[in-house]
């Protein structure tokens, strides 16, 4: 997709937006030290038989229903069904923002992937299932890009049968427009033609996602797509459901809006395995498709820290301390993004990274402390970006920018030093990203149609 297109998608998505950019979404997951932390949910579990009692309501069932926008069609989710079904081990991995991470909740056992890990392992006893949860809060599918290998692939024991991918309340700011989300997507489908991806919609208490502008990329890929949004709608509409309810926070689900999104993913599974043991499902896995939606200019990112140069020659000048004050995971209190460079404040030597690459993504720090300042990014001698690293309501989260985009795989050199005004701040580098791949796909047909006059564009 040309970038005039993509733009026009973005303002048309940006109407929805008016007034909603002030907030950002993941602030609120966020603690007085800047790890984040899960807020005390409206909905606790008060006895079993009075969950029964709610969850067998007729206005429940039906939001479970409702969330189901499709089964898919590359057979790959039919193929972790008969894995389950036949008692084998299956790999189970979640990437997404805070609402994957358990924004909402205390605890994370009460996040809509844990739970509907829970409700796998109940309907399935003798299947082994390895579970993996790369939520995190704040980050959008441009840092999930950037770092799948390193959350996703690294850490399962082996490819995932499954990938639940959730980013489409956390891409109102995407700069990549789309073609992260796409390139993630599509990079787990290559790996394996065993692995399945199912599609997440998660949805804000304003009734705002992007699944609009994700469907046809789940149309194109033939991948399942669930929608809390979707799901939801009638009930908060007839009032059986209310904001008190579902949301702990303008953003994040309670344990039983969570409990909702893991029961429209059990209902995805209930209906395909439904159709396995009639014998109705396909056996054959479709091929990923040689063309694209919005491109996948992002697959297979590469990511640079200063433990991993990846193939990038680093110079760190005067960015050689460590930031040990970045995001923290809630679930383990893992740091996401441990080996930065932050800057010693010392000189304003440059940091100096030199790649043979076609994209670059620059991910940094926000902290709400103004000691952060402004840093300049030259990209082979050009100031292509001046990037603030203070920001009233950060919380030491991340913060991604583009800060090269070509098609064309060439030798380049990104330099990183202070504004002079900022020279004796600090600022932190968390890792910079770059795909090398040549672009062998073409644009869609369906691409033209959805954008020319579509009801999936107007909001």
């Amino acid at each position: 997709m040309n970038k005039r297109t993509i733009g026009l998608l973005l303002a048309l998505n940006m109407v929805c937006m008016a007034g909603f950019n002030a907030q950002k979404a993941d602030a609120r997951f966020a603690a007085d030290n800047g790890n984040a932390a899960g807020s005390v949910p409206m909905y606790e579990t008060a006895t079993a038989s009075s969950d029964a009692i709610l969850y067998e309501q007729e206005w429940y069932q039906e939001a479970i229903k409702s969330g189901l926008l499709s089964t898919g069609t590359n057979g790959r989710f039919e193929n972790f069904i008969r894995k389950l079904q036949k008692g084998k081990k299956v790999t189970i991995a979640f990437i997404g923002g805070s609402v994957t991470e358990g924004g909402g909740v205390l605890d994370p056992a009460q996040s809509y992937g844990d739970q509907f890990i829970a409700s796998l392992t109940e309907k399935y006893p003798k299947a082994k299932i390895e579970y993996v949860n790369a939520g995190v809060g704040g980050t959008s599918s441009a840092i999930g890009a950037l770092r799948y290998d390193r959350d996703v692939t690294k850490k399962c024991s082996k490819t995932p049968d499954l990938v639940v991918v959730e980013f489409s309340v956390n891409d109102q700011e995407d700069p990549t427009c789309g073609r992260a989300y796409e390139s993630l997507i599509r990079q787990i489908l290559e790996k394996d033609d065993e692995t399945a991806v199912v599609q997440m919609f998660a949805v804000f208490k304003s009734r705002w996602n992007l699944e609009d502008l994700y469907k046809p990329v789940g149309d194109l890929y033939g991948t399942p797509m669930v929608s809390a949004k979707d799901g939801t709608a009638a009930a908060f509409e007839s009032g059986d459901l209310n904001n008190e309810l579902y949301f702990s926070d303008d953003y994040h689900p309670t344990a039983l809006g969570h409990k909702i999104m893991a029961d429209i993913l059990m209902n995805l599974v209930n209906e395909v395995d439904d159709a396995v043991t009639a014998g109705t499902a396909t056996r054959s896995i479709a091929p990923v498709p040689g063309t694209y939606f919005y491109s996948p200019d992002f697959i297979n990112m590469k990511l640079v820290s200063s433990k991993n140069s990846n193939g990038a020659k680093v110079k760190a000048g005067s960015f050689s301390l460590t930031d040990t004050q970045v995001h923290a995971l809630v679930r383990n209190g893992e740091v996401t993004f441990p080996y930065n460079w932050s800057h010693d404040g010392g000189s304003n030597e440059p940091f100096v990274l030199e790649v043979t690459c076609k994209n670059i993504l620059f991910d940094y720090k926000k902290s709400i402390s103004d000691e952060y300042g402004k840093a300049e990014i030259y990209v082979d001698g050009e100031l292509v970006a001046t990037l603030d690293g203070n920001k009233f309501d950060a919380w030491n989260n991340s913060y991604i920018e583009v800060v090269y985009d070509s098609q064309e795989v060439a030798k380049h050199k990104l330099e990183v030093k202070m504004a002079e005004e900022d020279k004796d701040k600090k600022f932190t580098i968390l890792g910079i990203a770059y795909s090398d791949e040549k672009m062998t796909y073409t644009q869609d047909p369906i691409v033209l149609e959805y954008t020319t006059g579509s009801e999936n564009i107007v909001y």
